[in-house]
């Protein structure tokens, strides 16, 4: 399978060795572009120590958000498919087989833990999964998009597609998926949700002090987006 996964990581120490052998064993052609985004417990050590031929290590000096350390790794991608998946070990590479699987007719396939669920039938904190929810009708409001969870760490692309929308965005934090998001639609692109199940990992690097400053990013990027970029010809 001729794909570039891209595995963006901040902090990441406790599960990065383990996420990055299994897809590597999982995806014998596959590259995988590991993004340390600026750690400071050891994860760049252990993503040198692997060895694999197959592994591309790419060091950025400090954190500079999870959406420029997704992107910059596309930029290196150099396969006919491209994937985001976390570091953390949520998504398993059988999770990504899955989309790859649902690609046919597509340009885009994206994982989603709400997709067909009733709130009680999703995993998580109340507070969380409400802020989830938030998110998403903020998201659909301002950018009209019609996918019930815009944020799971797990997104399979055509190179083709995300190139076209290009890696330069406005976002650079964990909001930066609505945007690609947009950005794919507005240029015409077929994106599929599917829901996948994540596996129930102990410590998210997402964090409620990042509410705020997620939520007046988007109302910025909607109104930048919609003020001065236009549509691209396929």
């Amino acid at each position: 399978m001729e794909i570039s996964i891209v595995m963006p990581a901040h902090n990441e120490a406790a599960a990065i060795r383990k996420t990055v052998t299994d897809f590597l064993r999982a995806f014998p052609k596959a590259e995988i572009i590991a993004v340390d985004d600026g750690s400071s417990d050891g994860t760049r050590a252990i993503l040198n120590s692997i060895g694999s031929r197959r592994l591309r290590v790419l060091q950025l000096p400090k954190r500079s958000g999870k959406g420029a350390a997704v992107m910059k790794g596309v930029g290196l991608a150099t396969k006919n498919l491209v994937a985001f998946v976390d570091a953390d070990g949520a998504f398993g590479p059988s999770s990504l087989k899955k989309l790859v699987r649902d690609l046919d007719g597509y340009d885009c396939v994206i994982a989603s833990k709400w997709k067909g669920k009733k709130f009680s039938e999703v995993g998580g904190s109340a507070p969380k999964k409400a802020f989830g929810r938030i998110w998403n009708a903020v998201a659909r409001g301002l950018l009209g998009l019609e996918f019930e969870d815009t944020q799971a760490g797990l997104k399979l692309f055509r190179s083709a597609a995300i190139r076209r929308i290009g890696t330069d965005l406005f976002c650079r934090g964990f909001e930066f998926d609505a945007e690609i998001l947009y950005r794919l639609t507005k240029n015409g692109f077929r994106i599929k949700e599917i829901f996948v199940e994540p596996k129930d990992v102990k410590k998210s690097r997402f964090s409620y002090l990042n509410m705020p400053a997620m939520l007046s990013s988007i109302f910025f990027m909607a109104v930048a987006l919609k003020l001065f970029s236009k549509p691209g010809k396929r």
